[in-house]
């Protein structure tokens, strides 16, 4: 017998690409400056970590 395609068989659908196009980008606003100053930036820096630690400390 010969190892011949059936006839009857459909043939291959066309590949989608759908998958292939780029999601699109979120727009998001652009970031406010900070201009407090590096000084104030570290002292909030430092309060979170204090209020951080102040909640790992156990009673």
């Amino acid at each position: 017998m010969a190892a011949t395609a059936d006839p009857r068989a459909k043939p291959p659908a066309a590949t989608s690409t759908h998958h292939l196009e780029p999601w699109g980008q979120p727009s998001l606003p652009p970031p406010t400056p900070f201009d407090g100053g590096i000084e104030e930036l570290w002292v909030k820096l430092m309060g979170h970590l204090r209020d951080a630690a102040d909640r790992l400390r156990v009673p």
